[in-house]
């Protein structure tokens, strides 16, 4: 029987969409060796849909984050950490192999939508089981630690969510990814992670005011994203179940910005954690502490927690080397700004998400991030080889 390359990519693709978020839960929601079983699957299906020779299309990817995960890998032979170093090594092994399978076998915008819509599903189906498991303390406290992990965790899996539904909203013009987008930012507010939220809002933003094509739609565009904002706000701080999720953060969170880190101890502590992973790397500048080193060599985690921040976590672990090995892509692409087609809009618009990534890093860590990594390798692929899948 002859298989259908289109068909076949077009299911791994939106399969690896989906795990991307599940393969973010916890291990009891969703165990290891399914993932592992359905990535096996994957793979095969992958070798099956393309001729011999096979031709790498993931070859980017390849040279960013496989010699990324490369150099993670050796740090094992130097690491400080001798208790639990293969944590991140697994995980960003599962991270690899699902966000290679998604490059290698998106050649098309019909399998860029089908990875997009993987996404959606995935993140649309975290908020249910999560809404459904954790019910009872909608309305008392943040949702998303039992299921995902980290109420964290859980608002960064919407957030890609939400901007698979921005993307495909603009090229399909469906209204129903719309809902999709509204639904997991109410989903990313009732984590009550504050990042996530913020970083939804502002996909929001730049992804319609590119939307609009004359000055008078943008201003429009503008008006109607301050209306927003002032109605988000205001529901934050008065419904008692945003309140009790994130409105009482937001105002911790103000308060330290106006009288000192003191008030907002969730930002004083990560402000000694980013502090002690610099002090940690200037121990070992170049290649780093080694793999988990900050877990166990900050006094200021008690051995249970990252630095909070993608910076310092790759220069405390992996030094100046892995720090230029994962964001060196960053930095290329606004070389090659100019060279964009400045009439597409997803084009300019995922530049600045890939942009937003990267100054957001600084209060999160997305390398070890399957559905962050898994939208930066498209977008880094796209931008470099394959321009006309975003065309609009």
């Amino acid at each position: 029987m002859r298989i259908d390359r289109h068909s076949l990519s077009s299911l791994i693709v939106f399969i690896a969409g989906v795990i991307a978020c599940f393969g973010r839960w916890r291990a009891d929601f969703f165990p290891k060796s399914i993932f592992a079983a359905i990535l096996f699957l994957c793979v095969i299906g992958t070798f099956a849909a393309f001729r011999k020779p096979l031709k790498i299309n993931g070859r980017f990817f390849l040279s960013w984050y496989g010699v990324f995960f490369l150099f993670v890998t050796c740090s094992l032979l130097w690491t400080q950490n001798y208790i639990d170093p293969e944590v991140i090594i697994k995980r960003l092994f599962f991270v690899f192999i699902t966000v290679f399978l998604i490059i290698q076998n998106i050649y098309s915008k019909e399998t860029f939508h089908y990875f997009l819509k993987g996404l959606i599903f995935g993140s649309i189906a975290t908020l249910a089981i999560t809404l459904y498991i954790e019910k009872d303390l909608l309305g008392i406290y943040r949702i998303g630690s039992k299921v995902s992990g980290s109420e964290n965790v859980f608002g960064s899996i919407l957030s890609a969510g939400l901007i698979a539904s921005f993307i495909l909203n603009i090229q399909t013009k469906r209204k129903i990814y719309l809902l999709y987008a509204i639904l997991c930012f109410i989903g990313s507010a009732l984590s009550g992670s504050r990042l996530p939220l913020a970083f939804c809002l502002l996909a929001f933003l730049i992804f319609y005011f590119y939307k609009a094509n004359n000055f008078a739609k943008k201003l429009k565009m503008l008006l109607a994203a301050l209306v927003i904002a002032i109605i988000s706000a205001y529901s934050v701080l008065n419904v008692p179940v945003l309140y009790n999720a994130i409105g009482f953060r937001f105002e911790l969170f103000a308060f330290a910005l106006l009288h000192g880190d003191k008030v907002d101890h969730s930002f004083s502590k990560r402000s000694a954690m980013k502090e002690e992973a610099m002090k940690l790397w200037l121990e070992s500048p170049v290649i780093g502490n080694g793999v988990n080193s900050f877990w166990v060599l900050s006094p200021v985690t008690e051995g249970n927690a990252t630095s909070h921040s993608g910076f310092t976590e790759i220069l405390c672990c992996f030094g100046i080397i892995g720090f230029i090995l994962f964001y060196w892509p960053f930095f290329r692409n606004a070389l090659f700004l100019k060279k964009f087609n400045r009439k597409s809009i997803i084009f300019k618009s995922l530049f600045l998400i890939t942009f937003l990534i990267f100054v957001t890093d600084w209060q999160e860590i997305y390398f070890q991030n399957t559905t962050t990594i898994a939208l930066l390798a498209a977008a880094f692929t796209f931008f470099k080889y394959r321009r006309n899948i975003l065309e609009v």
